[in-house]
């Protein structure tokens, strides 16, 4: 069966905010990194194209100095250095205050919301890893805060400072909820697919996993948003675990065990069978109604080129992404076991 093809923009889907990433290199290469510029004009171009369609923008800094989790999305693959050079930090706050200072301004009211400081910290790396982030989320909520007390004025932004979990577990307690701070955000990224056991599970136990989380999500006392999740029930797509490299699910991936054939999970769709299409359905449905127990969701991603479970805007034409996303088939009680 062919996917059916509807034209919809971002608003047309019901949703109203768009997480925005961009890497330092946008505003920095002081250290001789070997960057192409230019980024930053298309941020702004992207938030007057956000302004236009009614919809909000969460501006993310995907990337930092000497990369912050060694991922290719960081901009550079391999050992995560930032912790281990103060310049690296302090470079990172030093954008942090750079952005909050620009969107923070009153042109730019109704339309950037929030700023997330620095997207997926490997924590789990070292404990100085972890002891160097959580000064960090403090040194830079106090810039993006207030983004002008360099300039010796103390005036507030009203930016909502995201920060992200680090991959730890989300119940911080009072981390950066009591006073003196306000508006903090916690980003949480959930995904099954980045490990042997997650892309080995049955159906019904992904969903079950989706149905703990929200028992965990309860108990924390931090404003949540599930800043990034997908339709994806296996790492079949192309590079999903950097480039060239392979995937767990079809034991391309060094070491994995074989699973499935991976031409039956991800690519343009058209091999789906309809019980997959009716089981993404289920997974968006169980997914959605978890999430909105807190503070909200955002997709990644609107649009891929060719890896439909990744792409919100290919969910719709497939059918298995309702265009009203309060729209649900299953309720959590008869999802979760």
């Amino acid at each position: 069966m062919l996917l059916r093809r509807r034209a919809v923009l971002i608003p047309g889907a019901g949703l109203n905010h768009v997480r925005l990433p961009v890497g330092y290199w946008a505003y920095d290469v002081s250290a001789g990194e070997p960057y192409i510029q230019g980024q930053a004009e298309y941020v702004d171009k992207a938030i007057d194209w956000a302004r236009a369609h009614g919809l909000k923008v969460m501006l993310d800094l995907h990337g930092a100095p000497g990369s912050q989790n060694g991922y290719d999305n960081s901009g550079q693959r391999g050992d995560a250095k930032w912790p281990y050079d103060s310049n690296n930090v302090q470079r990172t706050k030093d954008i942090v205050e750079q952005l909050s200072r620009k969107y923070s301004a009153p042109s730019y009211y109704g339309t950037v919301t929030a700023l997330a400081i620095l997207n997926e910290p490997a924590t789990y790396m070292s404990g100085d890893f972890a002891s160097v982030t959580k000064q960090f989320n403090y040194d830079a909520y106090a810039v993006a805060r207030y983004p002008w007390r360099s300039a010796g004025s103390d005036a507030k932004s009203g930016l909502v400072v995201t920060i992200h979990d680090g991959f730890q577990p989300v119940n911080y307690n009072d981390y950066l909820v009591s006073d003196p701070f306000e508006s903090v955000l916690l980003d949480h990224h959930q995904y099954t697919v980045f490990s042997d056991g997650e892309v080995a599970m049955s159906d019904q136990d992904r969903l079950n996993t989706i149905c703990r989380k929200g028992d965990e999500f309860a108990g924390s006392k931090p404003w949540i948003v599930i800043g990034e999740w997908s339709l994806a029930t296996t790492d079949c797509a192309r590079w999903l675990n950097g480039r060239n490299i392979g995937a767990r699910y079809d034991a391309s991936y060094p070491g994995s065990p074989y699973v499935g054939d991976c031409s039956q999970k991800t690519g343009d769709g058209l091999n789906f069978s309809s019980e997959y299409k009716t089981y993404l359905r289920r997974f968006w449905d169980v997914q959605t109604q978890t999430y909105e127990r807190r503070e909200g969701w955002i997709f990644w991603t609107w649009k891929t080129e060719n890896v439909v479970e990744w792409s919100y805007s290919a969910g719709l034409a497939g059918g298995w992404i309702p265009y009203n996303p309060d729209e649900h088939v299953s309720s959590l009680s008869a999802l979760c076991n």
